[in-house]
């Protein structure tokens, strides 16, 4: 059967959108590598893979529709800003970043499945 321009072009968008939840799991174990790297380092790269990881996050997910997703990603990025060049979060502050990720783990078990 043959597929016409858009049927084509929806066909591949719906692979890559497949492959983009699939990949969600292991980029949120890379996610939480990072973070952890960075609070035990005290690393400013550790701390910009963690935030380039979380921003791409946020971006790419509402770009495949996964738009509570983005906006617990979002949230987290603004949050972790006011760590560019500050010292490390305090307690409450890694509770709260802790607290953000879990969500994010809920919110791509529920695509997952």
């Amino acid at each position: 059967m043959w597929m016409n321009k858009d049927e084509a072009l929806q066909e591949r968008l719906r692979v890559i959108r497949k492959g983009f939840f699939r990949k969600l799991p292991s980029r949120l174990t890379r996610i939480e590598d990072n973070k952890n790297q960075w609070l035990q380092s005290q690393d400013q790269e550790a701390y910009a893979a963690f935030y380039r990881d979380i921003h791409s996050l946020a971006g790419s997910a509402s770009t495949f529709g996964a738009e509570e997703l983005g906006m617990q990603a979002r949230e987290l990025t603004n949050m972790l800003k006011t760590f560019a060049q500050a010292p490390l979060p305090n307690e409450t502050q890694r509770q709260t970043i802790d607290a953000l990720l879990a969500n994010l783990h809920q919110i791509v078990e529920a695509h997952v499945q």
